[in-house]
C-alpha cells in the first residue's frame, strides 16, 4: 500500500517538476521559437512538394 502510494507521488511530482519546467517563460519563447521555425520549414517544404508533384 505504502509503496503504491509512494510510486504515485513520485510520479504526480515528475509531472508538476515537468510541468514547471515548460510552464518557465525563457523555455516557453524557446519552444514558441522552435515550433514558429518547424512550421515555416514544414510550410515550406509543403509547398516544394506541391510545386513538384
Amino acid at each position: 500500500m505504502s509503496t503504491s502510494l509512494a510510486a504515485s507521488e513520485e510520479r504526480i511530482r515528475s509531472r508538476e517538476k515537468r510541468w514547471k519546467e515548460l510552464d518557465g517563460s525563457h523555455v516557453r519563447h524557446t519552444s514558441e521559437q522552435l515550433y514558429k521555425s518547424h512550421l515555416l520549414l514544414w510550410r515550406k517544404s509543403m509547398t516544394l512538394s506541391q510545386s513538384s508533384g
